[in-house]
Parts: C-alpha cells; sequence; structure tokens
C-alpha cells in the first residue's frame, strides 16, 4: 500500500500532515469530509480556506472540521508546515 509521505499516522486517531499534502489524500486517508465547493488543492489551502486568512509566520492556529481537531505546528513564508490532526468524533 502507498501511504503519502506527507501523512503520517501517529496512533489510532491522530496523524501529522504536512499543508503540502494534496487534500483528495487527506480526506481519503482519515475519512475526512471536505467541503465540495473549496478552491484548495492542498491541506494547508483548506485550512486557510477555513481561517479565512493566512495565519501569521510562527503562529499555531487550531481549527476542528469534520470531527477533527486540527493544529497548526508550524507556519513559515506564509505556508502552513506541519499540522496535528486528531480525530475527536
Amino acid at each position: 500500500e502507498d501511504v503519502p509521505k506527507d501523512i503520517l499516522r501517529i496512533s489510532a486517531d491522530t496523524w501529522q500532515v504536512y499543508g503540502s499534502a494534496p487534500i483528495r489524500d487527506v480526506a481519503e486517508e482519515l475519512g475526512m469530509d471536505i467541503p465540495e465547493d473549496l478552491e484548495a488543492n492542498t491541506f494547508g489551502g483548506l485550512i486557510i480556506a477555513e481561517l479565512g486568512s493566512i495565519p501569521e509566520d510562527g503562529s499555531r492556529p487550531e481549527i476542528t472540521l469534520d470531527g477533527f481537531n486540527i493544529r497548526v505546528n508550524q507556519v513559515s513564508d506564509h505556508r502552513i508546515g506541519l499540522t496535528t490532526v486528531h480525530r475527536t468524533k
């Protein structure tokens, strides 16, 4: 099975996902429903769309989406790097 390298399962309900990960891969791997009208192609784009703005470098925003808590661990050059995603449902 070819597991995307930008999505790493840490435990049964927790993953580390890079902002660069293709959104379809993330949705498939985690069983996450994503908005149909989403214009983003990457997980970082989804987070930015949900936040409504690009987070400041060094900030660590958190969102909840479809029963998942998504914590951004890394923002640099206005790009979302590593995130921790925890299934809460």
